[in-house]
């Protein structure tokens, strides 16, 4: 098959893979042809990526290269999808939207990352009535720091815990007035330009006073679905208005926060060791990459902006567990040896050679069965009926996650970058973990818990499930870590940060 033709085969299979009823041969279809891909030669490739972006539009692009990275889970065509973008589009929201999706699907370079991040926010200044120039620093109002979020759900939802705990110090305990502001960009896609899109959920629009531990704190809400210009513009004027001593943009990647520099000071925190995508003053960071990775990163840097390593942990909270849990309240046998895989993106992490190195587990322990806590149908789909299937038992999402941890016994981290907070809490339940270097996980669980090689996984999964005094011995490293966490150490945390941004400004 050249090239083309294979181009040809995938819109084909595009076009069939609108019909959900059809989308499991769609899964077939398009593991045919990332087989086919995976073994054409450099040169075979690059001309299938020559053709995507010289023989389309945007718009065909878009939605031929979605489908791409959504069902072949290739990330070369996030390149593709950049390029486009960053070539054509003057859509503000579209641009915001692809974003999200990198963000939410994606494992794209840092690079890219700013490249598309860029052009958003150069989209938006063009396309807005911004505040006028930036106030001098004796017209800020020193205890007011704005928070910008992407959203606000429920306490057991990892980010919302961290936003309102951050504004719940800032304010009892630091004297800030804090206002946080929500505004997902994210909404504003044509069906037909993008295969099943994600969307964080804003949920509320308007002025609120949210309780967290008996205090309230100010929450303004902004709806975005409509693509309004206009909002975005009360939006930054509001905020400018109030003539807040920073902006805080915590775990975002949205292009409007990054405008509030034209007025106050910026300050970018992801939520994952990854550098922030970001153009906003001040960088926090948790740890520095190594190599090509931190090389890039220094590359993307504005002349401006300055980045702060903390040399602290982000501490893990988390609210007591409901229900200590057991296997038969979450309907899983008796007897066995639990594993838990978790997250919210796990019909892509658990890709082909992670369940594999699932089934050479199971084949080597017959005590051990899985427990795939998050979203993956997909999965469940391809399972259902086989062996091997029986043995994998699937939650879906678990609201009290700490009891839920309760009833197993070990924690398996896919090769992904995020997976930082639920491993922590597995530590707090007092579960090991088996981890590859080089990522959120390995990051929070330390070199106790972490291996080189899928191999080294296996093995270490075995000799948990098989070896009673290794496991013990493991189980006490994981809850003296897990006490690591709490209340106190985030108000030292937050504490130490804010001093340092506060160095930054000076």
């Amino acid at each position: 098959m050249t090239p083309l033709e294979w181009i040809k085969n995938v819109i084909s299979v595009c076009a069939a893979g609108i019909d959900r009823e059809n989308e499991q041969k769609t899964q077939g279809d398009v593991e045919k042809l990332a087989e086919i891909y995976n073994n054409y030669n450099v040169e075979q490739q690059e001309s299938i990526h020559q053709i995507l972006r010289e023989q389309f539009q945007m718009n065909d692009a878009l939605y031929i290269l979605s489908f791409l990275v959504k069902y072949l889970n290739l990330d070369a065509f996030w390149e593709d999808i950049i390029w486009h973008v960053c070539r054509e589009n003057k859509d503000c929201f579209l641009g915001s939207m692809v974003e999200a999706q990198l963000e939410i699907y994606g494992t794209a370079l840092y690079k890219q990352k700013r490249m598309l991040h860029r052009k958003n926010v150069q989209n938006f200044m063009q396309a807005l009535n911004l505040p006028d120039g930036r106030s001098r620093e004796q017209e800020k109002n020193k205890k007011r720091i704005v928070i910008v979020a992407e959203q606000l759900l429920s306490i057991k939802h990892a980010p919302t815990l961290i936003t309102l705990e951050f504004a719940y110090i800032l304010q009892e305990k630091m004297n800030y007035e804090v206002c946080i502001i929500t505004c997902p960009l994210d909404y504003h896609l044509p069906f037909d330009l993008w295969v099943d899109p994600r969307y964080y959920y804003g949920g509320f629009e308007g002025v609120r006073d949210i309780p967290y531990k008996g205090v309230k704190i100010r929450n303004i809400g902004f709806f975005m679905e409509d693509g309004s210009l206009d909002r975005c513009s009360r939006m930054l004027h509001m905020i400018a208005a109030w003539k807040p001593w920073l902006v805080l943009e915590l775990g975002v990647t949205n292009p409007l926060a990054d405008l509030c520099r034209e007025f106050t000071t910026t300050v970018a925190m992801a939520m994952t060791t990854e550098c922030p995508v970001s153009e906003a003053d001040i960088l926090i960071r948790y740890v520095p990459g190594t190599g090509a990775y931190e090389e890039a990163c220094k590359k993307e840097l504005l002349p401006c902006q300055k980045q702060i390593f903390m040399q602290e942990k982000l501490p893990v909270i988390a609210q007591e567990a409901e229900k200590e849990c057991v296997p038969d309240d979450l309907g899983l046998p008796e007897g066995k040896f639990f594993v838990a895989v978790v997250g919210n993106r796990l019909d892509l992490e658990i890709d082909e050679a992670f369940l594999n190195m699932m089934k050479q587990i199971m084949d080597a322990a017959e005590n051990v069965d899985f427990v795939v806590i998050g979203d993956a149908e997909k999965l469940q789909e391809k399972l259902e009926g086989t062996s091997y299937g029986k043995r994998i038992h699937f939650l879906g999402y678990c609201m009290d996650l700490l009891g839920t941890y309760r009833a197993l016994h070990l924690y398996l981290n896919p090769r992904r970058l995020g997976g930082g907070w639920s491993s922590a809490m597995a530590l707090m339940a007092g579960l090991p973990v088996v981890t590859l270097p080089a990522c959120d996980v390995a990051y929070n669980v330390g070199d106790e818990f972490t291996v080189m090689t899928e191999e080294e996984m296996v093995d270490a999964v075995v000799r948990y499930a098989s070896d009673d005094v290794f496991y013990g011995q493991k189980k006490r490293i994981a809850i003296e870590k897990g006490r690591d966490g709490g209340e106190q150490k985030m108000l030292e945390y937050v504490t130490s940060l804010f001093t340092r941004i506060q160095e930054n400004m000076e």
